[in-house]
C-alpha cells in the first residue's frame, strides 16, 4: 500500500525548510523590486561616512516581510502540529 503525502510535514519537510523557501521567495521579490525601481539594480557602496546598501536592502526587506507575513498567519504552527501528529501515528 502506497501512502501519498498530502501535507509538507508528511512529505518530510520541516518548518525550517518552509521558512527558508518563504525567505528565498521574499528575497526574489526584493530583487525584482530593485530591478524595476527608479534607481535600478544599485550595488552596495560605502561613502565617506554613509553606507548605501543598494539592492541588498531590498533583498533583506523582502525576505523579512515574506517571513513575517508567513509566520503571522500561523502556518509555521500548523506544520509543527501536523508533524507531531504524524510522529504519534
Amino acid at each position: 500500500m502506497t501512502l501519498i503525502a498530502t501535507t509538507p510535514a508528511a512529505a518530510g519537510m520541516h518548518a525550517w525548510h518552509c521558512a527558508l523557501l518563504i525567505c528565498l521567495a521574499g528575497a526574489a521579490g526584493g530583487a525584482v523590486n530593485a530591478i524595476i525601481s527608479a534607481n535600478g539594480f544599485v550595488r552596495p557602496k560605502l561613502g565617506r561616512s554613509i553606507m548605501c546598501p543598494g539592492f541588498l536592502a531590498n533583498l533583506l526587506v523582502g525576505a523579512f516581510a515574506a517571513f513575517a507575513s508567513w509566520a503571522s498567519t500561523g502556518q509555521g504552527l500548523v506544520l509543527t502540529l501536523q508533524r507531531s501528529a504524524i510522529s504519534v501515528l
